[in-house]
Order: C-alpha cells, then structure tokens, then sequence
C-alpha cells in the first residue's frame, strides 16, 4: 500500500477491507472492498498492489470516493492508463487497475482529497479445489516478499512493514453441495451457524495478514447438481459430478527427490510444515522406490550421499532426520536447486522409473527466476509436485511450474 504524492500521511491510507463470499456448489463469486481514508493535509493518489487467484475470473469493479461513484470499463491498456493520467492530471478523481503480473492485480485510485474518505469494490468468481472427497476455498490476501530482482515497477512492487496493521472480516454463504458438508476455517477464528438452509459463516477483527481459506469435507454422500446461469440472453448449465475414488492406489516404483526450502523466509509455521512432510514421505515409500532428499536456500545440502532404495533402514532414518530441518540457509536460490535435483533423477542407473520432484516451498521466489529449470523438467519428463506452505505461500509463481509438468499444487495451510 503505498501513497505516491502525499505531504505526510501518519498512518496508512488502507482503514479497513471486507470479504463477501457466495459459494453455489463448486462456484464461489466473492466481493473484496476495500475502504481508505486519508488523513493527510495534500490530495493522495494512491497505488494498492493484491494478489489474486490465478484462475479468478474479474466480474467488475466500483469505486466511491469525493462524492461520486464511478464503475469500471474495460479498455485498452494503453487507452486506460492515459484516460487515468489526463484525469489525475487535471485534478479529477479516477481509478485505474492493471494486471502487473499473473497473480496480481494494482489498484491506482487518484486524487483522494484530504480528510475524505474512499473504497473500492472488486469482485470475482473462481472455481473451488477439489481432491479426495474434499474441496478448499482459498483466497490469497497477501503479497509477500520474494527472493530474487523484481521486473515491476518501484511504484508498484508492494512494500513490506510488518508494524502495520490492516483489518479484515469476512462473511460467506454457503448453498447448494456444500451447504450439508463439514466445514472449518483453518486459517481464522470463525463462527457457524445455519441460516435459510445455507451455512454462514462470520470472520471479525482479522488481518490482512494471511490466506483465506475454508475446507469442506464431502464425507461418503454422492454429490450430482445441475445448476442453469443466465448470460445475457443465454441460458448456461453448470453441471457437478464426482467421480469415485479409484479403489486401489498404484503400486508402480517411482524415483523420488524431495527438494526442501530451507531458506530464511521460511521461518516459523513453513518450516513446521516441511518437517512434517519429510515425515510423511518417509511413511508413504515404498521398498521399491529410489529416494534422496534435498535441503536447499543459498546452497543445496543433500541428506543422503546419493538416491537410495527405500528400505525400512532408509525410511527409519529420514524420520530421525526430520528435526534437523531448520530454516538456516539464506536465500532462496530454487531454480539451482530443481537444477540440482533434475540432474540427480537423470544419473540414476538403469531405466527412469516415474522421475518425480516434490518441492516443499514457501514460493518466495519470482516465476521467471525458476523458468529454467520448468523448461528443463518438462522436456525431461519430470513431474514437479509442489506443496506450498506457510500462511501466505506464493502460489502464482509455484502453479505454472507443477502444471506445465504434469503434475498439482497443494496448499498446505497451517492451523
């Protein structure tokens, strides 16, 4: 949140911000508004950078502020930013968003007068994530740091001041499939309640500190809807099936390296998380699998002395090593590290048997710093399973590098 003309502002220009969700089935369309102020003695143009969900589809946008409500037209970027300017130039209110990156979206709202106040209302619709007879919401509200030159602009490139505070609630409603399925709100302290046949749930006094994110669990029932949306003169039919779990998970050997962020900014929750998944993989290899684990930030540390069969001695002795995984090792240096493991999948003896990489990662990183390696690895065959943890991973840059090789993202989100 940045201020771009200002005399002094004491506080930030960011009061408060509201999360409305609907989720209808699989569907969620949700409206974030954010309210600002300014408390300073000059007009403010203001320059707000968020992160959005790479697959969100923008419905539309409203703006009210020095009396007037304005609604958002899409155009031309050219023609869009200097409509802005011209207006922000002689004095006119006017707001401006852009795509800066995929992911992430800038908000420029100009001309705040001093002592007035102004929001902007943003809403979109995004499928939810659904696994294992379970699906997820998860919205990210936080742009965090990354490791690495940023390409964006120094007026845009989001700043960082961990004094700050910005609150946040929220309200979802929830219809249809999921209305009847076990709920919860891992990320934030929430309330429950049915309310007309839907669950609503209420988040107060939060931050924009962290994702969102809520869970449903399906349980055994059988989900079937068909939903029909009105476009304009058309009619859309939006039809819901999930297909059973397959009875027998496969039993083919895989070749496995487990590639951990070990970088600083993985302090704190993330790094709980990744000890839990070496523990985890340690349980779920088999004796025919080839395992090696990689810990890796300004330099790649590997914890065996090469690729191992995974015998029980081997399993046993990466649950031992799960404690000595600490957050020690200073930037984050991951497109070497996915180098570094690629080339420890393509020297094993023999046949490669399902090369696989599976990246625990906080996504501190900007998606062209690890082009590279994705370029590399898809070429290769090797699928790059990502799980990204902590409670405001960098999804946006880690999902082009999972689905360009075949393989998924998934968030891990910390209780």
């Amino acid at each position: 949140m940045k201020a771009a003309r200002q005399a002094q502002q004491p506080t930030s220009p960011l009061a408060h911000s509201r999360l409305l969700v609907t989720i209808n089935d699989l569907l969620a369309e949700y409206e974030l508004s954010h309210h600002f102020r300014n408390e300073g003695e000059d007009a403010v143009e203001l320059v707000y950078s968020f992160p959005v969900p790479l697959d969100a589809a923008f419905l539309g946008m409203q703006a009210q502020f020095a009396g007037a409500t304005l609604t958002a037209q899409v155009l031309p970027a050219r023609q869009a930013s200097s409509d802005y300017a011209d207006a922000v130039a002689d004095g006119d209110g006017a707001v401006l968003l852009e795509q800066v990156e995929p992911g992430m979206l800038c908000v420029n709202l100009g001309n705040l007068p001093p002592g007035e106040q102004g929001e902007v209302v943003l809403r979109f619709a995004a499928p939810l994530a659904v696994a294992d007879r379970s699906a997820r919401f998860s919205l990210p509200l936080v742009h965090r740091p990354r490791y690495g030159r940023s390409r964006l602009d120094a007026l845009l490139e989001p700043g960082c001041d961990f004094a700050v505070e910005h609150p946040l609630a929220a309200s979802i409603r929830i219809h249809g499939l999921l209305a009847e399925a076990a709920v919860g709100c891992p990320t934030h302290p929430a309330r429950f309640q049915r309310v007309d046949g839907a669950t609503q749930v209420e988040v107060d006094a939060a931050m924009l500190d962290r994702d969102f994110v809520l869970t449903f669990d399906f349980g055994e029932r059988p989900l079937t809807s068909l939903r029909v949306v009105a476009d304009a003169e058309r009619n859309l039919g939006i039809l819901t099936l999930l297909l059973p779990t397959p009875a027998v998970a496969s039993t083919q050997a895989c070749d496995i390296c487990l590639l951990m962020d070990c970088s600083g900014s993985m302090q704190g929750d993330a790094i709980v998380q990744s000890r839990a998944a070496l523990g985890a993989l340690a349980v779920a290899l088999d004796e025919g699998d080839r395992v090696q684990v990689l810990r890796f930030g300004s330099t790649c540390v590997p914890l065996l002395r090469r690729p191992m069969r995974a015998t029980a001695r081997v399993r046993d002795a990466l649950q031992e090593l799960t404690d000595t995984i600490n957050a020690d090792l200073g930037g984050t240096e991951m497109n070497h590290a996915l180098e570094v493991a690629l080339t420890a999948l393509e020297g094993l003896d023999g046949p490669a048997r399902n090369p696989v990489i599976v990246l625990v990662t906080d996504g501190a990183v900007h998606a062209e710093a690890i082009e590279p390696a994705r370029v590399r690895a898809a070429r290769s065959g090797v699928r790059i399973f990502v799980v990204a943890v902590g409670s405001s991973a960098g999804s946006a840059a880690l999902h082009p590098l999972a689905a360009s090789t075949g393989a998924t993202l998934e968030r891990a989100v910390p209780r």
